[in-house]
């Protein structure tokens, strides 16, 4: 059986691809998107400080909260299955870099929120509960928050963990381009005695082969690319 090269997303059958577009329509969907969310983190942040001053106050600030993670999440899958499509197209790299951004800073504007839930005695959310019945939607959300509460940390503290998560994540992100996009693998031998192109998609394909007995084994031949990536 011979294994062809893996076509780039572009030359696919469409039937054989993600439709993204159901997702985002094109750009300026995706800057609508993203500034919808700017300003929905805005809103939210007004309840700073307020959020316990009312039943209704609590069960508005929580819909918000949940309407502006719907919206960003979306955001946040779409731009990274689109990079995934071709880890090299820079202008996908771009719209992963900014909505990643972007969920840390609301991330870090949010981080008031817990704690100031926390800071209620248990009593004033089972009654704002019983006053509300919206937030019996959030019944298990409270509870689970209440058996965490010792672990929870006060506003400043939640907010520069959010802010850490920016850089914390670099390594993975560097990895993941240099292995996905910047590494090109050597050729081996198909089972036709034909030069192949090692990747990531072929891989598994290409050690079942029998005709690979006769060349290098498909994984050593990736360290040594690996090797040669290093920096001394």
């Amino acid at each position: 059986m011979s294994i062809s090269e893996l076509k780039p997303r572009i030359e696919m059958n469409p039937e054989f691809t993600w439709q993204l577009e159901d997702m985002v329509s094109g750009s300026d969907e995706w800057n609508l998107l993203y500034d919808s969310i700017e300003k929905q983190i805005g809103s939210i942040t007004e309840y700073a400080g307020k959020i316990m001053s009312s039943s209704q106050n609590l069960f508005n600030c929580l819909d918000e909260k949940d309407k502006l993670y719907i919206n960003l999440n979306k955001l946040y899958v779409f731009s990274n299955m689109n990079l995934h499509q071709d880890t090299s197209d820079t202008d996908a790299q771009v719209l992963v870099q900014r909505v990643s951004a972007l969920s840390v800073r609301a991330s870090s504007a949010l981080a008031f929120v817990e704690p100031e839930i926390m800071d209620a005695d248990e009593s004033t959310i089972r009654h704002y509960i019983e006053e509300n019945d919206a937030l019996k939607l959030y019944e298990h959300y409270f509870d689970d928050m209440l058996r965490q509460k010792a672990h929870i940390l006060p506003k400043e503290q939640e907010e520069l963990l959010a802010l850490a998560s920016d850089f914390a994540s670099t390594p993975n992100d560097i990895f993941s381009m240099f292995m996905n996009a910047d590494l090109v693998f050597p050729e081996v031998i198909d089972d036709e005695h034909n030069p192949i192109r090692l990747t990531h998609g072929n891989y598994l394909k290409l050690i079942k082969s029998l005709m690979l007995k006769y060349e290098k084994r498909p994984l050593k031949r990736c360290w040594e690319r690996w090797k040669k990536a290093r920096t001394p």
